[in-house]
């Protein structure tokens, strides 16, 4: 942590994660679906507070999906034969309770599915892995103090708390790491290469935040509020054990910890039925309001920013600040690890279920896994490359633009330029930065309205 910066409620010695995410995007031009979901695995470190380290944990791997004679791994994606490139948008970060049973559902009778850890989940979605772990990260005696120096200095965030998505709010399209971190984790391999962990962790997904997948200016919004003595959490419709990993990226970019907690997929609607859309900032508040010192934390101190305008319902809503979204994407080879020697020395059921898997998301040929193939079956797999070549492009050539988004640069300026946050200002406040998001060049981003 560095030296008299940290966040203002920001406990000592650790940070709660909680479950993640969502997306629905304005009407574009082009724009990919991504994946629904991805799995997630059991951790015995749900309803516990820990820090998020620069590193997170690397995955254990876990069982797979049932036992039927055909499964994959799920995930809602377009076909790489179709170039059509939809709207619909997803999120995914952090945790609240613990899920100790992968769920189950069938597909066709005798198909399953792992879900995704990121992005929009579907009432189709089926077996859900459990939570990995974080390292913990124990702060030094000198930070501790250093702390205790800052939190005496009244500042004037102290009582606001401020609500991140994750996916395409504060991260670009993480997709691709998604799914090789999916195949590699979720897989119950009966062979795995000695010395090689399971998954992308931390370290691995930095220099794709490095590259750009970290939105412009960020970094820049996150020391501001810090300095203000704001807390912050993220609140990701994606699945805590993926989650995790990216939060710990962008704290390893950024040189310090700044999430006070991860709510995720399972403190959305997936995990309250009750709530009255797909996240619920009352739920957050309440969470957050049993901590020592936080008794301040209600929805009138709080403000929430994240690119799905429907993400909240009833009272929730007035503090939601809608967000354009943030398409940055870069490709990720999802057989750097599992290739043929890999998938040569597994079991018929684990090449299986990375065969339909792959093949259904459209991230390898029709054809993969077969031998002898037909005319027919080469003349698809030529039109798949084609279409895949194309879309690749077309996602690759909007990052430049990407890159130029000023969204938290206005936004900042938008906040320091109050002198207080007293409480009637706290209720203008949504208002005025959707204000001043109006009034400012929209972010761009790869799609057009």
């Amino acid at each position: 942590m560095g030296t008299g910066d940290s966040a203002s409620h920001l406990p000592e010695t650790k940070i709660e994660l909680l479950d993640h995410e969502e997306h629905e995007d304005d009407d574009f031009l082009m724009h990919i679906k991504s994946p629904q979901v991805k799995p997630c695995r059991n951790s015995s470190l749900d309803g516990q507070k820990f820090s998020l380290s620069p590193t997170a944990a690397n995955g254990h791997h876990k069982q797979g999906a049932g036992h039927e004679e055909h499964r994959t791994l799920s995930r809602k994606f377009m076909s790489m034969s179709n170039l059509h490139l939809d709207d619909e948008e997803e999120e995914a970060a952090p945790v609240a309770k613990e899920e100790t049973a992968a769920k189950h559902q069938e597909h066709d009778a005798k198909h399953h599915t792992l879900d995704h850890t990121v992005g929009t989940v579907t009432p189709t979605s089926s077996l859900k892995r459990t939570q990995s772990e974080l390292a913990i990260a124990v702060e030094s005696d000198d930070e501790e103090e250093e702390d205790h120096e800052e939190h005496s200095t009244s500042k004037i965030g102290e009582e606001l708390l401020v609500v991140f998505d994750m996916d395409r709010t504060m991260v670009g399209d993480l997709v691709a790491l998604s799914d090789r971190d999916n195949i590699e984790t979720n897989v119950d391999w009966t062979w795995w290469p000695e010395g090689r962990h399971h998954g992308l962790n931390a370290d691995e997904i930095v220099p794709f935040l490095k590259r750009g997948m970290l939105r412009p200016g960020l970094i820049s919004m996150i020391q501001y509020l810090r300095e203000i003595g704001a807390t912050i959490v993220v609140y990701t419709h994606s699945e805590r054990a993926w989650a995790s990993k990216v939060c710990a990226a962008m704290e390893e970019v950024a040189g310090f910890k700044f999430i006070y907690r991860l709510f995720s997929r399972q403190d959305c609607k997936d995990g309250h039925p009750e709530f009255a859309a797909r996240k619920s900032l009352q739920f957050v508040c309440d969470e957050l309001s049993k901590d020592s010192g936080m008794s301040w934390v209600s929805i009138s101190r709080t403000i929430m920013f994240d690119d799905d305008g429907n993400v909240l319902g009833g009272g929730d809503q007035c503090r939601l600040i809608r967000v354009p979204t943030y398409d940055y994407w870069e490709p990720c080879q999802w057989d750097e690890v599992v290739n043929d020697d890999v998938l040569s020395k597994n079991s018929a059921e684990c090449v299986d279920i990375v065969t339909r898997s792959v093949v259904e998301w459209g991230i390898a040929p029709p054809s993969f896994g077969k031998e002898d193939l037909t005319e027919g079956e080469i003349a698809a797999d030529k039109r798949w490359e084609e279409a895949k070549q194309r879309k690749e492009a077309i996602k690759l050539s909007y990052n430049k633009v990407a890159k130029l988004d000023r969204l938290w640069f206005t936004l900042k300026e938008s906040i320091a330029s109050l002198s207080e946050l007293d409480d009637d200002t706290m209720e203008e406040l949504p208002a005025r930065l959707r204000k001043s998001l109006g009034q400012s060049a929209k972010p761009m981003m790869r799609r057009r309205a």
